[in-house]
């Protein structure tokens, strides 16, 4: 029998002292595993599966192209285009009179304070000794007019008839009155007016625009052009080459352009200080399947028929210019839609829109994710885009084109409930 030095019996006594601590930590540490993992398995089924990822691409809107207009060298004009806004502009655009196309002006107003429907006639207007004696007073002024008598009742809509196309001053002043009570409250209320439709650079001191006080810009009234034609009752008539009325009998539309070229309004107008002022409509077919109504001012002619042959290439360059397009795609990809860990599936353009636009006007491209949950089924909505031309907006739809469901228990307890 070996008998054991005492240093060595020490070393032995250490090392079976150090051994029972192991033993001892790795069972006091064996419960405290069981209770992790069977916390971890339990987080793991129990926990609420994390929301799904969209990515979206960054998608590119039509690039602006070049547009070379046949701008007269006089005066300033700006073209338009309904549901387009401005499109294009020249000259100063400084307050300059416009003449008779104050009257567009007028007839909104009325109109905001007496709307009328499509298809009605509207409240009667008696004509008073006062209107008689306008109508002559004017009529020696070899102003434009239209002949009424004291006694005589006419419709609110043949009075903006009478106003609109034979340009007759004193209907202008005949109906401010019977709206407003005077001309003074007409102005009152008018110049404010003008300002809400966006009109920021025009002051109206009469309602006839005989005065050349009543400015404006081209900008601004090729705005006013295309609410005019936004206004049923005014679009309709400013497209009316005659009327009948009362005392008057048949009306002609002064504007003699209507129908050509299709032209459709929408006011002319004419003094020695305003010059020739021309503000027109026209509407036209694009690539045979959509329709565009262009609007557009030319000021400061020296007369009305050099305005009116100056739009003539204007409008035609303008509708040159209309493309039809379909910037994104039906099913086109656009990015993707992701489970942490798990399923990824792409998102896709549900039906992409036919589109005319201006090329020389921006096309702008908003994105809007959805929030989604775990889950989702196929066809849902995942995004949406408007995609924005001029004032027109087209809402395309994202969607996946097939279903992210939940997961399996094995899966969930491999990736930590679908975090990791």
């Amino acid at each position: 029998m070996k008998v054991l030095e005492p240093k060595e019996l020490e070393q032995r006594r250490s090392q079976r002292t150090k051994k029972q601590k192991s033993s001892r930590r790795k069972r006091s540490f064996l419960p405290l595993l069981i209770v992790v993992f069977i916390v971890y398995v339990f987080a793991s089924l129990l926990v609420p599966l994390p929301n799904l990822k969209t990515e979206i691409s960054h998608l590119n809107a039509p690039p602006i192209g070049s547009v070379s207009m046949p701008w007269p060298k006089y005066g300033e004009q700006a073209i338009g285009a309904v549901g387009y806004g401005l499109l294009t502009k020249n000259g100063e655009q400084k307050q300059l009179p416009i003449a008779s196309v104050a009257k567009v002006i007028t007839a909104l107003a009325v109109l905001k304070q007496h709307p009328l429907l499509t298809g009605d006639q509207g409240e009667k207007i008696k004509i008073t000794p006062q209107d008689e004696k306008t109508y002559r007073e004017y009529l020696s002024q070899f102003q434009s007019v239209i002949e009424v008598k004291a006694g005589e009742e006419l419709t609110l809509y043949q009075a903006i008839q009478a106003l609109l196309l034979p340009s007759a001053n004193n209907m202008a002043d005949i109906l401010v009155r019977w709206a407003f009570g005077s001309t003074e409250n007409y102005l009152a209320f008018v110049n404010p007016f003008t300002k809400t439709l966006g009109m920021k650079n025009t002051v109206i001191a009469d309602a006839s625009g005989f005065s050349a006080n009543t400015k404006s810009t081209a900008e601004d009234l090729a705005l006013l052009a295309e609410i005019a034609m936004n206004q049923p009752i005014i679009s309709e008539i400013v497209a009316q080459p005659v009327a009948e009325l009362p005392v008057a009998g048949v009306v002609r539309n002064v504007n003699d352009q209507l129908g050509i070229n299709g032209v459709v309004g929408i006011k002319t107008g004419n003094t020695e200080e305003a010059g020739g002022v021309y503000m027109f409509a026209a509407t036209r077919q694009i690539e045979s399947s959509y329709k565009a109504t262009v609007v557009g001012v030319i000021m400061g002619a020296a007369n009305l028929s050099i305005a009116i042959a100056d739009s003539k290439p204007l409008l035609d360059e303008t509708f040159k210019n209309f493309k039809l397009t379909k910037p994104i795609a039906t099913s086109q990809i656009i990015g993707k839609v992701s489970q942490t860990g798990g399923k990824q599936v792409d998102a896709i353009v549900r039906q992409g829109p036919s589109i005319v636009s201006w090329i020389g006007q921006e096309t702008r491209i908003e994105v809007t994710e959805k929030q989604l949950g775990p889950t989702i089924k196929s066809d849902e909505n995942v995004a949406a885009i408007k995609l924005h031309t001029g004032n027109k907006i087209y809402d395309i739809d994202i969607i996946v084109p097939e279903q992210i469901s939940g997961q399996s228990f094995s899966w969930r307890l491999r990736h930590g409930g679908g975090y990791f």
